[in-house]
């Protein structure tokens, strides 16, 4: 089944990811490619079914909010945004729970 939607990953959001990445492979031991492997997943899930996953938040400014879903493994969230008229999702951060507050997106 071809994707649904195109994905746009920020050059921000990819280099957390790769800060994330490297600092789960060294501090995990017992699961050192869970954090890769949820994220890959999230990706698949976006591109299917992007309009339907995550949970809706409002954004000052924005125009039609974006979402966030939840890696609940890793406790990371995904910021992302539906652009409708692309056919596309905009994945805008990468953000672990423990942070409390939420990323400038």
């Amino acid at each position: 089944m071809p994707p649904k939607y195109k994905l746009h990953i920020t050059e921000g959001t990819l280099a957390d990811y790769e800060v994330a990445r490297a600092w789960w492979e060294v501090n995990r031991p017992k699961a050192p490619l869970a954090l890769q492997d949820d994220f890959d997943d999230a990706m698949e899930r976006l591109e299917r079914l992007g309009d339907r996953v995550g949970v809706e938040l409002l954004s000052p400014g924005r125009r039609g909010g974006y979402r966030r879903l939840l890696l609940p493994r890793v406790r990371y969230y995904l910021y992302f945004r539906l652009v409708e008229d692309a056919g596309a999702i905009e994945v805008l951060a990468l953000w672990h729970v423990s942070r409390g507050t939420r990323p400038q997106v």
